[in-house]
This record gives C-alpha cells, structure tokens and sequence, in this order.
C-alpha cells in the first residue's frame, strides 16, 4: 500500500487558518463576476472592517477566466497538439491545466494548441477526452516558480452579495465564479511553501535503496529517462505509482512498438575483461503477450554474454538475475531491458550490476552525507519460477531481509567523490544488495506536489515557526506583550505535537570519522 501522502495546497491551507485564526474567510470561493482588480465575495460583508483586509495577501491557486473550455481528443503522455472546442480565449504564452497537468501554450491556431508538456513542476500523464481545460492567470501578477497569480488588498467594499477586495496588481482577467481564493493576512503564500520546505529538509525518513554499484540510474531515482535509451519506436518513461514501485520512488515503464525492442543504459559500462559479475533486476509486466529478458550485451563484439527470462504467463513482480564472465575483447558492456512482443509494457524497478570480488564501491548519491548510511542488506532468492519461457528468474518476499555483513563509508573530502561505501566482509557478492539509510523528504514547488510527511507535524512545526517570525517582529516593533503571546502559542504547537514528532523523527546521529554514535554502530 502506498504511504499516505498531502497536496502542497492542502498544506499550506492548513497552516493559513491555524495562523490566522479567527480571522475570516482565509479559504473562500468568489460569488460573483469581479474585474482584474476586484473580487466578489458574499461572506466578506459580515467583517464590515476594512483594517481587517487590507494589505492582506491574496492568492488563487487556480484562477480561472475566459470562455470554458474542454479537450476534444484524448492525450497520450507525450503528445504536444492538443484540440480543443473553442480555443478563441487561449493565446499562446499561457499556462493551461489538464487534470493535475500544466501546460505551457507555444502557438495556436483556430482550436489547435501546440503546448510544452508538464512544466511548472507538474508531470506529463496521458489524458482521456472531453476534459476541463482550466487557463492559469498568470500574466503581469504571477510570483515566480510555480505559485498562481498573487496580488494584495488596498481597498474594501462591503455590500451584501456585492461585496469585494480591491487588489493591486490587477489580475489578467477578471476572475470567474466559483475561483476559489485564499486571504493570507500576514504572510506571503510563499513564505509560508518557503517555510514548508525548510520544515521537510530538516525531516528524515528511513529508506532501501538497492544498491546499483556500476550502472547509473540503476536504482530509478534520477529524475527523467536520459540514462536509458530506447531502440526504434520504443518509448519510456519514469513512473512513480502502482504495485511495480517496489522499492524506492519510481519505475522504469518500457513501451515496445515493434518485436523485440528494449531499453539500454545510456553510458557503457567498462570493467576488466575475466571479471566476474552478478547482474540482476527487479521486473514486472505489465502488458503484451512477450515475455521480459534481462541481457548482459558486449558492445565491442555485438554479441549478448547472457541473459535471464521472466514469462510472458507471470504477472507478479519479480527477480532476474545471474553471475557472468566479462569477455576477454569486450571493453564496453551494456544493459538491455528487453520486451520480445510488440505490445509489452514492461515495468522495471531497478538494475544492478556488481563485480563480485569488490569491496569498495561509489557512495549511493541518493544518500547525502556518510552520517545517512546505516547498514547493508540482502533479500534472499525465493523459489524460481518456471512458468512459460522463465529461466534464472525468481519470486520476491519468500525471504526476510538479512545483513550482508559490515560496511561503512569511507570520506575523502578532496576527492572528486567524498564519499565511497567500503564493504568490510569477504563475501562474493551473488544478491542484490540494499542499502538502509536516510534521506531528507523532497521539498514541495507545484500545487499539486505531494509528501508523504506526517501532515500534522509538517502544519504544526510550520505554523510554530511562522508565527515565531511574526513575535520576532512585534518584540523588535516593542509590542512586547504581544510577541510574548505569540511565542507562548508557538511553544504550545510545539509541545503538542512533540510525543507525535519523537515517534517519527529518526535519530541522525552524531559523526565521529567516518563512523556515528546513535546506538546502532
């Protein structure tokens, strides 16, 4: 099951109305046709107060204008033409979102739009037809990053169902019914992402890597697909949800066009020829009748060195793997990600390939310091499966995880690489290999940008800090009373959800060399 994860904007409004509590509205939806300077809001005549308003920050996380809008075609993940019903309100230069996906519009014509897939954070993902095709007001008011349009309040009006903000800068248009706004009454939105991601870089979470030793990106994590490219029509890409994602955040997804295509590591692999070497890769198809091969390729000889063969009839995830022999003439060496029909979609977790005599290996560059490292792990081999053309493949979790044996990073801060894992047992290497350790949570930049840290204490430790800066100020102003107030209701956020945050929170330890003091050395 996937961890629970939280929206940046869900965050950001739950951090708002703990911050400004009881003030209102701070989340609110418009009730009526503004202008580029002015929102409609019914709830706002019940303040009557116009101190209460002004100079208040507001921000739509997705401001709407124009004539609706709708998709007419479906979308695959990559296409850049997108047909629409009435495209007379899209220029080009605008930001448009489908679904969760933003787009950045480069040229139109009638109702075809030529747009860059997935920018501003967000990830291009295919479309099914007749979608909300929402304009993003971003033109002359928008902050810069992935934040929507933000002006501030210099002006109030209160009249029943008439009532409105006035803002500067205007907006580009004015801002439809039901565009939902937020009222941020000390803080920039962005201070308080800023705030957010402060909190999440300072955060730590356990995490597995498998250990890819000499192939880059064999773990999946980098960003993209530049380190694996695709023969003929195939086509890839990262993905980072379903039961493929065993281990880590993401998987690599090869789609076959013709018979017999794959996917290979971008830069060759160079190891001494007569070394020994275990290759191995966690798979799983996902589609087409072909049946998933692992080869070892000599690209200096144009000949495969060996290969393993996951069956077409399993579905499940699983392990190929085998040892092999470098050739004598080959001095670069691939990895091929093969699919033997047509109509294969086949997921791939990760791929290691280990020479097994060596001890020292390039540190994990998911890992950022040697104090992240704790200890090297094995997943034992379960039955091997048989089914269809399966050969050197096996089933996964039929095992637990066990110790390898001692390992520590070795530092060597002049070097172009600080840091290296050392492997202290003698042991050839014939698993794949993990390796535990901590990471900082990823920080959050779109809308729709998700963590999987704890909600509550993220909201809590944030809105304590915000508030923290806000009795800075007010002691500095000699509202002293008042700052006292403020950092007394800081202390109490914290107190609160301190019991939760020390279940949580893992201990990093102290660094002395290249070992560390926290009870588990």
């Amino acid at each position: 099951m996937a961890a629970q994860t939280t929206i940046l904007k869900a965050i950001r409004q739950a951090i708002a109305k703990k911050l400004y509590s009881p003030s209102y509205p701070i989340v609110s939806l418009t009730t009526g046709a503004g202008t580029p300077t002015s929102i409609v809001d019914t709830v706002l005549a019940a303040a009557s107060q116009s101190e209460d308003f002004v100079r208040a920050w507001v921000y739509c996380p997705t401001a709407t204008y124009g004539t609706p809008v709708t998709t007419v075609e479906a979308l695959d993940s990559s296409e850049t033409g997108v047909a629409v019903n009435d495209g007379i309100s899209v220029t080009a230069g605008d930001y448009v979102m489908v679904e969760g996906e933003i787009m950045l519009v480069t040229n139109k014509v009638a109702n075809a739009l030529l747009v860059t897939r997935g920018v501003l954070g967000s990830i291009a993902v295919a479309h099914a037809t007749n979608l909300s095709l929402r304009q993003l007001v971003t033109t002359s008011v928008a902050v810069s990053g992935t934040l929507g349009p933000t002006a501030r309040v210099t002006n109030t009006s209160f009249s029943g169902s008439s009532s409105s903000l006035t803002t500067a800068p205007a907006f580009a248009a004015a801002l439809g019914v039901n565009t939902e706004y937020e009222l941020h009454y000390k803080f920039h939105p962005r201070a308080v992402r800023d705030k957010v991601n402060e909190i999440l870089q300072n955060m730590r979470r356990d995490v597995w890597l498998p250990f890819a030793g000499s192939i880059t990106d064999g773990d999946m994590e980098t960003s993209g697909v530049a380190d694996w490219v695709t023969l003929g029509a195939a086509t890839r890409e990262k993905i980072t949800a379903g039961e493929s994602v065993v281990f880590g955040r993401q998987s690599l997804r090869v789609n076959n066009a013709l018979a017999t295509q794959y996917a290979e590591n971008t830069s060759a692999l160079r190891i001494a020829p007569g070394t020994d070497i275990f290759v191995a890769a966690l798979v799983q198809i996902n589609g087409g009748s072909g049946d998933a091969v692992l080869e070892l390729f000599d690209a200096t000889n144009a000949e495969s060195v060996e290969t393993a063969t996951l069956g077409n009839v399993y579905r499940g995830p699983a392990l190929l793997a085998f040892t092999a022999t470098v050739p004598a003439t080959a001095s670069q060496l691939r990895v091929r990600l093969v699919g033997t029909s047509d109509d294969n979609v086949i997921d791939w977790n990760f791929v290691v390939v280990l020479p097994v005599e060596d001890k020292l290996f390039t540190y994990p560059p998911t890992l950022e310091y040697a104090e992240d490292f704790d200890e090297v792990m094995y997943l034992p081999f379960g039955n091997e499966i048989t089914v269809g053309n399966s050969d050197q493949a096996y089933r996964l979790f039929e095992g637990t995880f066990q110790k390898w044996g001692e390992a520590q990073p070795v530092t060597d801060q002049t070097a172009i690489n600080a840091f290296r894992l050392q492997l202290l047992s003698g042991k050839q290497i014939d698993r794949v290999l993990f390796v535990k350790g901590l990471v900082d949570f990823p920080t959050l930049s779109a809308e729709s940008d998700a963590t999987a840290c704890p909600d509550d204490i993220l909201v809590d430790l944030a809105t304590a800090d915000l508030i923290d800066d806000w009795a800075q100020e007010e002691r500095e102003a000699g509202r002293i009373e008042v700052a006292a107030a403020k950092e007394a209701r800081a202390n109490t956020l914290r107190v609160r959800i301190g019991p939760r945050f020390r279940h949580f929170r893992s201990d990093r330890g102290r660094v002395v060399g290249t070992l560390r003091e926290s009870g588990r050395w």
